[in-house]
């Protein structure tokens, strides 16, 4: 059972002086007039925009800066003619303010075009950004400073401070903490998944929000790929078995501030938690399928055991699925799968094995294998199955003469097909982005709208960013690393040999490179600016990202990579690497053998032996 109580833990500062090293840079927050805000960090359309500071942050800065300008000013100009008149102060600024409203509206639309246009920059606009902004044009607030921190914190892997070695800044114990599986939900709080029951934290402070006792219910969707991980799960949705054989699957919903909604629900073939609240049901449709079906053939190894059945069943069951809200019940949307003659050489839901010899029988009512992660929903049965987005559009299959993706590969599974790549492994033909879209695996590449480009490449999809829109999209080619605009136009190439992209900021990638070298690559114009040796991240031979480094973060200064540790040393290893010049800042060696670790609205949270902490540097 999960300990509710909190062990605050004030990070110490060493005993022992460390190395001296150049401390990172920082600015606080600045105060500017309103003609002095001159943009929204994190979008471009000019490559050559700079804001005030001379960081080169692109955007259409003239339309909005000048609205700004011209809102604030009217402010002022508005409220004279109304004090001339003897208007009392109250209604001068009240009328002024009406005056100002159309021009304090068009501002607040031209910051709006300047946020990034992804699921994430939405996210910021519906979480008070666009309001900060219209107070900014009326009041002069800064907003740069606000904006920036809001679009790191929500960034993919962005922690708002790596300044520093780190330590545990709180810490909850939980029972059996290894089979813990960090969430993220809105307003700061992350869902711990146990074995026993969900705890909702502030992943700032460690505060236990709330706890529902999970017992044996099946709690979800968990995230697989890496866009999943980095993307707010606004509700987890568990199912609970029935008490008694016919009894009701019990349903309760979770949200950031606990239980929201519980009802009991019919047994179903298939009942899965899935994501916006939804839940996946499957049933077994049409008439029961004939038991005499032609007889398998049996294929049978040296000692005449059967190990494989040859031959097709002719008929089954179709299949209809459907999503449900999970806490109203209200039917979102619903498909039917036919069924269709199935080749037992392909395996899949048609056979099941027996428990005591291992060999293969025919299973018409065998069980259906279901899968749902916050991205996919699919289920197979013997000859019928389905892949769709949780908003019911079908996904296609991974067709064997698919041209494979660099460093991807498909397979088949219980009667559905996967596309594994960028360390995650998805029913269907398509691996989601952190910056939105998806890839297929025949390297076509969808937006979050719905346009399709096939631009001749790999795409290279960061482990963590700092918020910023992408300056250009980074391509693997045969022997070339390429960067394209919106447009596919190539901007500019390097014959650097890598396939994969660790970390990438608003005029920074950094690299893995096929030597094992960390590289980092002006986003510009593709200069090498610095290198690491391959030694700092060998482990015992591997080169794939996945191996070397298992998760990546950024403030936007230092980029901090979890490493498998080198043979012969237990736990997990955290580099903190200097985006300016690619030196190691500090390093971390832990005893915790590696679990989870996860940013959650700018903080980073990790799973241990013990159960969940906080991790930070220590306090200034």
């Amino acid at each position: 059972m999960p300990d509710d109580a909190v062990t605050p833990q004030a990070p110490q500062a060493d005993e022992t002086p460390a190395p001296e090293t150049p401390a990172p840079e920082t600015h606080a927050p600045e105060t500017h007039a309103p003609e002095m805000i001159t943009g929204v960090p994190g979008t471009f359309t000019d490559p050559d925009a700079r804001t005030q500071s001379g960081t080169d942050i692109p955007g259409p800065g003239r339309r909005g800066a000048d609205l700004r300008r011209r809102a604030s000013a009217s402010v002022h100009r508005a409220a004279a003619p109304f004090r001339r008149a003897g208007i009392g102060a109250r209604d001068a600024s009240a009328r002024a303010g009406r005056s100002a409203a159309r021009a304090t509206r068009a501002a607040t639309a031209a910051v709006h075009s300047r946020i990034p246009g992804t699921r994430k920059g939405r996210v910021l606009l519906a979480g008070g950004a666009a309001a900060v902004v219209a107070a900014v044009v009326a009041g002069g607030v800064a907003v740069d400073a606000a904006l920036d921190r809001q679009n790191l914190a929500a960034a993919p892997g962005g922690v708002l401070a790596l300044d520093g070695e780190l330590q545990e800044s709180w810490s909850v114990a939980v029972d059996g903490a290894l089979e813990i599986r960090l969430v993220r939900m809105p307003g700061g709080v992350v869902a711990a998944v146990g074995r026993d029951a969900v705890l909702g934290l502030d992943a700032a402070s460690g505060e236990t929000l709330w706890t529902v006792e999970r017992a044996s219910a099946e709690c979800g969707p968990l995230p697989v790929a890496r866009a999943e991980r980095a993307e707010e799960a606004e509700r987890l949705v568990c199912v609970a078995p029935a008490a008694t054989e016919d009894g009701p699957l019990t349903v309760t919903v979770i949200g950031q501030d606990g239980v929201e909604a519980t009802r009991e629900v019919e047994a179903a073939a298939v009942v899965r938690p899935a994501a916006d609240g939804g839940l996946f049901v499957v049933h077994r449709t049409g008439t029961p399928p004939d038991p005499v079906q032609p007889t398998p053939e049996p294929e049978t190894d040296a000692e005449g055991n059967v190990v494989a059945l040859r031959g097709t069943v002719e008929d089954g069951w179709d299949l209809s699925v459907r999503m449900e809200d999970a806490a109203s019940g209200e039917v979102r949307w619903e498909r039917s799968l036919p069924f269709e003659p199935a080749d037992l050489a392909a395996g899949g839901s048609c056979i099941e094995y027996d428990g005591a010899t291992g060999g293969p029988t025919l299973a018409l009512d065998g069980a259906l294998t279901a899968f749902s992660s916050p991205t996919v929903v699919a289920v197979a049965g013997c000859g019928a199955a389905g892949i769709f987005t949780p908003e019911g559009e079908p996904i296609e299959e991974s067709p064997p003469e698919a041209f494979v993706l660099a460093g991807g590969s498909y397979y088949s599974e219980g009667g559905l097909s996967y596309t594994s790549f960028a360390g995650a492994s998805l029913p269907g033909s398509r691996i989601p982005l952190v910056d939105g879209g998806y890839v297929r695996i025949d390297g076509t590449i969808v937006d979050e709208d719905g346009t399709a480009s096939t631009p001749g490449g790999v795409v290279l999809d960061p482990l963590t960013t700092d918020g910023s829109a992408p300056r250009f999209m980074l391509l693997n080619q045969p022997s070339r690393l390429v960067a394209v605009d919106d447009d596919g136009d190539g901007r500019w190439s390097s014959e650097l040999p890598t396939n994969h992209l660790v970390a990438r900021t608003a005029n920074l990638a950094v690299l893995l490179d096929l030597r094992g070298r960390l590289v980092g690559v002006d986003l510009r114009s593709g200069e090498e600016l610095w290198a690491t040796e391959p030694e700092l991240l060998a482990v015992g031979g591997w080169t794939a990202v996945e191996q070397v480094v298992t998760e990546a973060f950024t403030d936007g200064s230092t980029v901090l990579l979890a490493t498998p540790p080198r043979p012969g040393e237990p736990g997990l290893r955290l580099l903190a690497v200097d985006l300016d010049s690619g030196d190691v800042t500090w390093e971390l060696k832990q005893e915790t053998p590696y679990t989870q670790l996860l940013a959650v609205d700018g903080n980073l949270v990790q799973v241990t032996q013990q159960g969940v902490v906080g991790l930070a540097p220590p306090a200034r």
